[in-house]
C-alpha cells in the first residue's frame, strides 16, 4: 500500500489516479494526524509526503512528520513532494531519512519511475555470489573493491538501473508496436498520441514483449536478406533507419507517437507490399496459375487500394487547417492532454479573431471545456493552467482566472505573462492594492514587459499615489511618446497635485493623439475651469458633448461655464 499525505485534494486525487492506474493500492491523508493514524495501524510500502500543510512555506510541518514516521519505521521509503522545493529543503529532508525529493509540478513518468524504483528496492533479490558475476552482468569492473558493503551498494545500483531501464524500454517497445499497427491498420489516425493516450509501462507488458519479438524477427530477416541482396530486406532496413529517428530509443524527442512520424518510414512498407505482390504474380506465372490467381490477387489489391485510398482522402479533410486537425486529434486521441489543449488553443484563436460577441463567447466556452479536459488528464502543465486563466478572463470569470494565474505563478514565478494577468484580474475586481503589488513584481523582473510601467502608474493613480504615477508615466512616455492614455493619466496625476499647467499640457498632448476622446476634453475643461478660464472650459465641454451627446454631467458643466463667462 502507498500512502499519499497532502492537504491539497487536487494533488491527492491526481497522484492517487496515477499510482492506482499503475496497479498500486493507495490510501490518502490530508493532515499529519490522519497520516500517523494510518501508519500506526499498517506501515505502508511507500509514502509520498507533502512538506507544507498551511500557507507557511518553510517545510517545518512536513519535516516534523518525517521525523515521527522515521521513529515508527526507519526503512519505509519516503518521497518528499512540495511546490516550494529548494536545495536546502532537499538536503534537510535527506538528512532526516527521505529517499527522494520531487518538485511540483511533477512529471508523471518521473514519479512512476521513482516510486517503482523504491518499491523494487524493497523486494528481496537473489544475492550475487561473487564480484566477478556482478562485473559480468553490469560492467562494474572499473569500480575497485570486494568488501561486502561495496557489493551491497553495487547490487542496489543494479536494481535501480534495471527498474528505470524496464520502464523506458518497455514504453518504447509499446510505441514501436503502435507504429507497426498503424502501418497495417491506419485507424484511428491522430497528429498526437501523447500522455495518457499511450501510458507509461514496462517490459512485463505483453504488448511490449510481442513488439520486441516482432522487431527482432524483422531485423533478423532483414540482415539475412541483405546478404542475398533481397529487395524486401532493403525495404525493412529503410523502415528501421527512418523510424529510429522518432523511436525515442537513441534520442528523446519529447513526443510519443504521431502519424507524421510515419510519413517517411511508411515508404519502406509501401515498397515492401508492392514488391510482395509483384513477386507472387511472377511466381504464379512460372507455375501456370496466372489467370485464376490474377483474379484473386487483383481483387485483393483493389480492396486494399480502395481502403487505403478512402482513408487517405478522408484524413486529408482533417488536415485542412489547424482547427480541423486539432479537433480530429481531440476526438481520435481522447486521452491525450496535448490534443485537447491544442484544440482549445485553436478555438481561443478563433474567438480572439471574431468580431461578433456571441460567437466569441461560444468559442471561448468550448475552448475552456477542452482546456479543462487537458488539465484533468495532466494537471501539471503550466501552459494549460495559463490558457484556462485567459479563457476564464475572456468570459468575465475573474475569480477563476485569478486562481489559474496564481497557480501558474506558483508553478513558475518567472512566467511574467501569468504574473501580469494576475495583476489585471485584481485591477478588474477593483483591488488596486494587490494589482499594484503584482504589476511591480513584473516591473522588477522586466520593466519593458507589456507596458507594465504604464500599468503600475494606472494602479498608483487610483490609490492617489501621484508621485509614483508621475515617475512611471514619464519613464513610459520617453519610450512611447504617442500613447494618448498615458498622457491623459499623467495629466490627471498633475491635476490632483494642482500642477495645472503641466496637467493641461498632457491633456492637450493626449487630444493630439486621440482627438475624439470625450473624457480627455472633459479633463482639460476641468483644468480651465479651475483656472477660471470659463470660456475656454465651455469650448472643451462643447467638444466633449460632440463626441458623447446627452451626457448630463457635461451639459451641466457647460451651462455653468457659459453663465460664469457671461455667454448666452
Amino acid at each position: 500500500m502507498i500512502l499519499i499525505v497532502d492537504d491539497d485534494i487536487a494533488v491527492r486525487t491526481s497522484l492517487e489516479l496515477l499510482l492506482s492506474g499503475a496497479g498500486n493500492s493507495v490510501l490518502t491523508a490530508d493532515n499529519p494526524l490522519d497520516a500517523l493514524s494510518i501508519i500506526n495501524q499498517r506501515v505502508p510500502q511507500l509514502i509520498l509526503l507533502d512538506l507544507n500543510f498551511s500557507i507557511d512555506t518553510s517545510g517545518n510541518e512536513g519535516m516534523q512528520l518525517l521525523k515521527h514516521i522515521r521513529a515508527i519505521d526507519s526503512k519505509v521509503p519516503i518521497i518528499l513532494i512540495t511546490g516550494w522545493a529548494s536545495i536546502e529543503l532537499a538536503v534537510k529532508g535527506m538528512k532526516l531519512g527521505a529517499n527522494d525529493f520531487i518538485n511540483k509540478p511533477w512529471n508523471n513518468e518521473h514519479v512512476l519511475q521513482s516510486v517503482g524504483t523504491l518499491l523494487n528496492l524493497q523486494v528481496p533479490v537473489l544475492k550475487h555470489a561473487t564480484r566477478r558475476q556482478l562485473d559480468a552482468d553490469f560492467a562494474f569492473h572499473h569500480i575497485i573493491g570486494e568488501d561486502p558493503e561495496m557489493l551491497r551498494i553495487l547490487e542496489t545500483i543494479a536494481q535501480v538501473a534495471a527498474t528505470d531501464a524496464s520502464s523506458r524500454f518497455g514504453t518504447i517497445a509499446v510505441i514501436m508496436w503502435e507504429y507497426l499497427r498503424l502501418l497495417v491498420f491506419p485507424h484511428p489516425l491522430s497528429w498526437d498520441y501523447s500522455f495518457n493516450q499511450i501510458e507509461l509501462t514496462n517490459l512485463s507488458n505483453p504488448k511490449a514483449l510481442v513488439s520486441i519479438a516482432a522487431h527482432i524477427a524483422l531485423l533478423g530477416a532483414a540482415i539475412y536478406g541483405l546478404r542475398k541482396k533481397k529487395i524486401w530486406s532493403y525495404c525493412i532496413l529503410f523502415y528501421f533507419a527512418t523510424m529510429s529517428v522518432y523511436s525515442n530509443l537513441f534520442v528523446p524527442i519529447h513526443a510519443t507517437v504521431a502519424e507524421r512520424f510515419l510519413f517517411s518510414p511508411s515508404l519502406g512498407f509501401c515498397l515492401l507490399i508492392a514488391y510482395g505482390i509483384f513477386s507472387l504474380l511472377k511466381q504464379k506465372r512460372k507455375e501456370g496459375e496466372v489467370p485464376g490467381f490474377l483474379n484473386y490477387g487483383m481483387l485483393l489489391v483493389m480492396i486494399l487500394t480502395t481502403a487505403y485510398t478512402f482513408k487517405t482522402v478522408d484524413r486529408n479533410k482533417d488536415w485542412k487547417d489547424s482547427v480541423t486537425i486539432s479537433r480530429a486529434g481531440a476526438i481520435d486521441s481522447p486521452k491525450s492532454a496535448r490534443t485537447h489543449s491544442a484544440y482549445g488553443s485553436s478555438l481561443m484563436q478563433l474567438g480572439e479573431r471574431s468580431t461578433d460577441q456571441n460567437a466569441r463567447n461560444a468559442y471561448f466556452r468550448e475552448a475552456l471545456a477542452e482546456t479543462k479536459v487537458a488539465i484533468d488528464i495532466y494537471p501539471h502543465d503550466i501552459n494549460y493552467i495559463y490558457n484556462f486563466g485567459v479563457l476564464s478572463y475572456y468570459l468575465n470569470d475573474t475569480t477563476a482566472a485569478r486562481k489559474a494565474f496564481a497557480k501558474a505563478v506558483e508553478m513558475d514565478p518567472e512566467k511574467l505573462n501569468a504574473l501580469f494577468n494576475l495583476a489585471a484580474t485584481y485591477e478588474t475586481a477593483g483591488n488596486h492594492v494587490r494589482a499594484l503589488h503584482y504589476y511591480q513584481q513584473v516591473q522588477k523582473k522586466d520593466s519593458a514587459f507589456q507596458n507594465v510601467t504604464y500599468s503600475v502608474a494606472n494602479s498608483a493613480i487610483k490609490q492617489n499615489m501621484h508621485d509614483l504615477a508621475i515617475v512611471n508615466l514619464r519613464a513610459f512616455l520617453r519610450h512611447v511618446p504617442s500613447h494618448a492614455d498615458a498622457h491623459n493619466v499623467l495629466g490627471v496625476a498633475y491635476y490632483n497635485k494642482q500642477q495645472l499647467d503641466l496637467a493641461l499640457h498632457h491633456f492637450n498632448q493626449a487630444l493630439r493623439y486621440a482627438p475624439n476622446r470625450h473624457d480627455i476634453y472633459a479633463n482639460a475643461a476641468s483644468v480651465y475651469y479651475s483656472q477660471q478660464q470659463y470660456a475656454k472650459a465651455a469650448q472643451y465641454y462643447e467638444q466633449a458633448l460632440k463626441y458623447n451627446p446627452g451626457n448630463a454631467s457635461y451639459t451641466s458643466m457647460l451651462t455653468a461655464c457659459r453663465r460664469m463667462a457671461g455667454i448666452q
